[in-house]
């Protein structure tokens, strides 16, 4: 692994690495993945976590990694959508179980796991921290709903550092509707005023994609006026962006089409960082 992660807060991670001329980093970002509902396609999530791994990309998990509403008690449940594997008396152990033994071989690239409202609502009904328990036994951190990955990036030349700089990324797995409408991107608008310090935005649960390059203007600490790139996310269906350590631009390798669910249950998004 080329680059460390450390904790700086409860929801703070701080991401580094050392870069020169031509680098260039991918990271896969996760969401509403439903990893226990029949509707999730296991074969293409293990696909994109395998070129993950082999890419030495950082994997985060940005809420909703599981379904869990085929519970006795659930009012949705739905014992037809119920995988026969899960059709036990430890329901929510068994997805547990099967949570990290999926995910061990990644365990090493995973950057952390957050939560989603399906994970919130039975650490509510039913006390227990599904994503907690998975975090807890695969030994990596566990995120909580909302936080900041901090991206820091160490110039080196001719062997020596020449420069930091960083981009701020916050993540909030999102709540409420998408919208018929709006699709949901008036969250990109909400967000960055209580959030100024985020460059990158990302979020999921509406089940919709899309992007929104947006400019700011700040002033530096030098007394300059400045304009900034500002990058939002929404998370499900596959596409690839390149953030720079400069900027941001676009660019669409993976394919509209592809998503975790046969349906838009589930989806990825491919972050590629470069200069």
């Amino acid at each position: 692994m080329e680059y460390t992660v450390k904790r700086t807060d409860d929801s703070v991670l701080t991401i580094q690495h050392a870069i020169r001329a031509g680098w260039q980093h991918t990271d896969l970002l996760l969401a509403d993945v439903h990893f226990d509902s029949p509707y999730c396609n296991r074969k293409l999530l293990k696909r994109l976590l395998d070129e993950a791994k082999a890419q030495d990309s950082g994997i985060f998990i940005c809420g909703d990694w599981a379904d869990i509403m085929q519970g006795r008690d659930d009012r949705r449940s739905d014992k037809g959508e119920l995988r026969k594997e899960y059709k036990v008396g430890h329901y929510l152990d068994a997805i547990v179980d099967d949570s990290v033994t999926f995910l061990e071989p990644y365990r090493d690239n995973i950057l952390g796991i957050g939560d989603g409202n399906h994970e919130t609502s039975i650490l509510r009904h039913h006390e227990t921290n599904i994503l907690g328990r998975v975090c807890h036994a695969l030994n990596v951190p566990y995120m909580g709903y909302a936080g900041f990955l901090k991206y820091m990036f160490a110039y080196e030349q001719n062997g020596k550092k020449s420069g930091m700089s960083s981009i701020p990324l916050w993540f909030h797995h999102g709540a409420g509707g998408g919208g018929e409408v709006t699709k949901g991107v008036m969250r990109a608008q909400r967000e960055m005023g209580p959030v100024p310090d985020a460059r990158i935005y990302i979020g999921g649960h509406i089940h919709r994609s899309w992007r929104i390059d947006d400019r700011r203007v700040k002033l530096t600490q030098a007394g300059k006026v400045a304009s900034e790139r500002t990058l939002h996310l929404c998370i499900p269906r596959s596409r690839t962006s390149s953030i720079c350590s400069e900027g941001i631009t676009s660019r669409k390798d993976v394919g509209r089409g592809s998503s975790v669910g046969t349906g838009s249950n589930s989806g990825t998004r491919r972050t590629v960082i470069r200069t």
